[in-house]
């Protein structure tokens, strides 16, 4: 199985999402919540940046506590 990740223009993504393979593609939503909510590409998953990002340890301080400094 090849998996692999592309970031393509919107008429490659026309034609890719009309191919034969298309079951075969996983689209990644990357915008905030609200705007996914607001209207996506069906079957798109939303995904942010901090799901990625580990929690900071509880004893660091608040400064260090920015989304996606872990």
């Amino acid at each position: 199985t090849f998996v692999g990740v592309s970031l393509i223009t919107p008429v490659e993504l026309r034609e890719l999402l009309n191919a034969p393979e298309a079951a075969a593609v996983s689209l990644i939503d990357v915008r905030s919540m609200d705007e996914y909510l607001q209207g996506h590409i069906p079957g798109a998953i939303s995904l942010q940046w901090e799901d990625w990002s580990a929690k900071p340890p509880s004893h660091v301080k608040d400064i260090l506590r920015q989304p996606g400094y872990w």
